[in-house]
């Protein structure tokens, strides 16, 4: 029953998705059917016989049809009473409903396993208790659908907002600890030995794209799901004055389908890098330490999700030059994640998100002539309750430097934990001047 508040946000919110929808559209293509995300199961009865589920990529539509015994429960329509429940994104018996109608109106309980909830409506019609719902959801249900929403999280690793990997938490952690932990080395593979050089690219403006895919497969209570993922991050840095610090902004677009359901997401993540020793200039070793922070808002419309999240932490990368041109790097970063409460067309919208997540690992680089090769391992660990406790990435990078200033690069990793495995490849470019 967490459908009203987002259905009215789907009509009043002015949010650009049709460019990013027919973007997304063909990834739904890359995955076969599995699960479904959202499913609604009306009980046995003793009377009315046996009972059925129904699935779909929309909640919103599953509830819609159930209140108004339409569609797919149009067989409810002659029945004074069912029991239902709803699996939510991939979490069984996530919300109860029970309708029963007889002369004298019509009375209806919303319940939740997984919360303690229970809440009665009674009214003349179905169409009057369907009002009680979506009003009592908009205000006063929105503790309690935050509290569901968290429990999604510790038991799914499909929720939205955080728990795992594709989570709105986990992609702003990884996201600044792909800029700021194992980022970009202190060197210039083509100024090794130049006075200054390091200084040089410190001291100049920098911007960045870059696009990747992801593919997963994701175990949930519920059976097997299918997702994919587009990532759009843009960036870009300069110095601040002359200080030794640098402000590195990105601002990373995403979308991700996950059996037909579209969740959109769009951030601001910022740093301040702070190059404290640089491999050059006589010196084997190189070392920055970024103080960073920045927010994140995603939405799901036919999931009835959506959060806003912002973040605050920091990150270490220590570096050391073996040789000439072969370098191992050691990342390090922590973060801590909280959700803003916003109302948007009159709907609540919050979030029990209070979540630290750690990220550890460990690069090695070779630059050959204008050509960088790298290989990296990560590991990343939810260090509050969460349906995936941690996950590693495995990854490769081949660069090419233009020049100094110039660089494109491609990346592919395999990303991994108990409950979730997916693939990604990256195209990324940089340019200073």
């Amino acid at each position: 029953m967490k459908t009203k508040p987002t259905h009215l946000i789907r009509s009043k919110i002015k949010f650009s998705t049709t460019i990013l929808s027919l973007v997304a559209a063909p990834l739904s293509c890359w995955a076969a059917s599995a699960t479904d995300l959202f499913e609604i199961r009306v009980a046995d009865d003793p009377v009315f016989g046996r009972g059925f589920a129904v699935g779909d990529h929309s909640i919103i539509r599953l509830v819609d049809h159930l209140i108004n015994s339409s569609d797919e429960f149009r067989s409810l329509s002659t029945r004074p009473r069912f029991d239902a429940s709803a699996t939510y994104f991939g979490v069984p018996d996530a919300l109860g409903f029970d309708l029963s109608e007889d002369a004298t109106g019509v009375s209806a309980l919303l319940t939740s396993s997984l919360t303690g909830l229970s809440k009665s409506f009674v009214g003349p019609t179905r169409s009057d208790v369907e009002h009680q719902i979506e009003e009592w959801l908009k205000k006063n249900g929105a503790s309690e659908l935050a509290k569901l929403d968290s429990e999604i999280s510790k038991r799914s690793a499909a929720a939205p907002n955080d728990g795992n990997p594709f989570a709105t938490t986990a992609t702003l952690a990884t996201d600044s600890f792909g800029r700021f932990g194992l980022g970009t080395s202190h060197r210039d593979p083509k100024a090794n030995g130049i006075a200054g050089a390091a200084d040089e690219l410190q001291l100049a403006f920098g911007l960045g794209a870059g696009l990747s895919y992801s593919t997963a497969t994701i175990e949930t209570p519920a059976g097997k799901l299918n997702a994919s993922r587009l990532d759009l991050p843009i960036e870009f840095g300069f110095p601040l004055g002359a200080t030794p610090l640098r402000l590195e902004v990105a601002i990373p677009l995403n979308i991700t389908e996950m059996e037909r359901n579209y969740i959109y997401g769009a951030g601001l993540n910022l740093g301040l890098p702070w190059r404290v020793l640089s491999i050059g200039d006589g010196s084997r070793w190189g070392w920055q330490l970024t103080p960073m922070g920045g927010v994140m808002g995603r939405v799901d419309v036919e999931g009835a999700n959506g959060a806003l999240v912002y973040y605050a932490g920091a990150a270490s990368m220590l570096e050391y030059e073996i040789t000439q041109g072969l370098t191992i790097a050691m990342g390090n970063q922590i973060g801590t994640f909280h959700d803003i409460g916003i109302e948007i067309g009159g709907v609540d919208i919050q979030r029990d998100i209070d979540q630290r997540i750690v990220n550890n690992g460990i690069r090695l680089s070779k630059d050959i002539g204008g050509w960088t090769l790298e290989g990296y391992v990560v590991d990343s660990r939810f260090l509050e309750e969460a349906a995936v406790d941690g996950f590693q990435t495995y990854g490769a990078h081949v660069v090419y430097n233009f020049s100094k200033s110039f660089y494109l690069g491609t990346a592919v990793d395999y990303i991994n934990s108990s409950q979730f495995e997916a693939v990604r490849v990256s195209l990324g470019s940089s340019f200073r001047f």
